[in-house]
């Protein structure tokens, strides 16, 4: 029994009956790493891209390859100057990516942007950092429909498929994080003008049309998803005024409020990316601590910003928060997350795979009709386990246990809803085995609050 839960404690990968395939992952080194972004790859699998430091603590950029099922492929580190990080990345022509981040020279105040192409194997094809007399970054890159990158960070900058330069525009009180091109072949621009969150619209030479800024909403740096919806509008997200909840901000395509939506209520809470998921709904990732533990949060609304299902995700004795989420060509959804040792206060990448309802390891591994999902998770004072043919099994049991594979409950399940209560049990996370005919049918985890 001890050994099945110790492979869950360390991410076994679950394969699901409609051939979805999630996963729970950390990639640790030697020293600290964090998550700026994931995407999936057109060949299959996933690449994230983020800082690693090494042990004179000096930065650099770090790219993690995964297969569909997070197992690493291949690793790439670039490091070089006083440190190097990176920020977005974006798969482009024949499987290659571009990145796009910054370097620092001397000091953490003489850096550049910077531009790195990468082969599909990890091999860097050119490194283009650029800048001026002043301290310039990269924080958000695509590639336009005319096959340059374009890039916001500092300032907002034009370069052709080599790297080199086209134009920048740059404005003194408006420093971008999130940018896509937009129907009309221009920009939107995600960042913050004279402190408060805001849009920008640019026509193709990059040429400001408007600024809208959004009070009541603070903005989170590290979000570059600014994305221009299927009615034309915007779709935004950031936090409340004391980071208690997340807020999202649907605009028209002026970029005036349509609605503002708050969603959950934290003792710290924000979000940190946001994506239209194709049912016209959204998806959102961030962070989420109740005081007591420190999640990667993940939200699901419908069109209209009204909350779906949450769910949240922690490593035991660490603090979580998620960066990047992107819907995966299954239906599911990747997130790229941090995940920070309490004791060591060193990071480590932290990938999470779920199906379409949020979900990362709860489903059969055996019967191909049987299927279970505990809701809500986390839970406060109960759950309930849900089993989707009861007709299936014999006298089986649940089996929960604590995080050292200490067996703390058993009992019996006669139908397809058994109450998880919390009684005896202490806020924490626990794992969880269906068992019928000595067999496993299911496994999971369940986090109590």
């Amino acid at each position: 029994m001890k050994k099945s839960l110790l492979m869950i404690l360390s991410c076994t990968t679950f394969t699901l009956v409609n051939a979805q395939i999630q996963f729970e992952k950390t990639y640790p080194k030697q020293f600290s790493q964090d998550i700026n972004d994931v995407r999936e790859c057109s060949a299959g699998g996933y690449i994230a891209v983020g800082f690693t430091q090494d042990s004179t603590g000096t930065y650099g950029v770090q790219i993690i390859r995964t297969d569909v099922n997070g197992d690493t492929t291949w690793t790439k580190t670039i490091s070089g100057g006083y440190g190097q990080n990176a920020f977005n990345i974006q798969e482009i022509d024949s499987g290659n990516f571009i990145i796009t981040g910054y370097k620092n020279y001397t000091s953490s105040s003489d850096c550049d942007v910077n531009l790195i192409k990468l082969s599909s194997t990890g091999a860097v094809i050119w490194q283009n950092p650029f800048g001026g007399a002043s301290c310039q970054w990269g924080q958000a890159i695509i590639r336009d429909n005319q096959g340059n990158y374009v890039i916001g960070g500092s300032e907002f900058y034009k370069r052709n498929s080599q790297g080199g330069a086209i134009w920048n525009r740059g404005w003194q009180t408006f420093q971008i994080f999130g940018l896509q091109q937009t129907a009309d072949g221009g920009y939107i621009l995600e960042g913050f003008n004279s402190s408060l969150l805001s849009l920008r619209k640019t026509d193709s030479a990059g040429v400001a049309t408007w600024t809208k800024s959004y009070s009541g909403v603070n903005y989170n740096p590290s979000c570059r998803t600014v994305q221009q919806t299927t009615d034309g509008g915007y779709i935004l997200v950031g936090a409340n005024p004391t980071f208690t909840c997340i807020k999202l901000v649907k605009t028209d395509m002026n970029g005036d409020t349509l609605w503002t939506k708050q969603i959950g209520n934290w003792n710290y809470s924000y979000g940190g990316a946001v994506q239209q998921t194709t049912d016209g709904g959204y998806i959102i990732t961030g962070e989420a601590y109740d005081g007591t533990m420190d999640a990667a949060y993940l939200v699901k609304t419908d069109a209209a910003g009204d909350t779906m299902w949450t769910r949240t995700f922690q490593r035991p004795n660490t603090w979580c928060w998620g960066e990047s989420v992107q819907q995966t060509s299954d239906g599911g959804y990747i997130i790229g997350a941090s995940a920070r040792d309490m004791s060591s206060s060193e990071d480590d990448f932290y990938l999470i795979k779920t199906d379409p309802a949020g979900y990362e390891s709860v489903q059969s591994t055996i019967a191909e009709n049987i299927s279970v999902t505990v809701y809500p998770n986390p839970f406060h004072d109960e759950a309930t386990l849900y089993i989707s043919s009861p007709g299936n099994l014999h006298d089986a049991t649940l089996l929960i246990t604590d995080v050292l594979g200490n067996i703390v409950r058993t009992q019996s399940i006669t139908g397809n809803e058994t109450r998880i209560g919390k009684e005896e049990l202490s806020p924490g996370l626990y794992f969880y085995e269906v068992v019928s005919a000595n067999e496993i049918l299911a496994n999971g985890k369940i986090m109590i609050r």
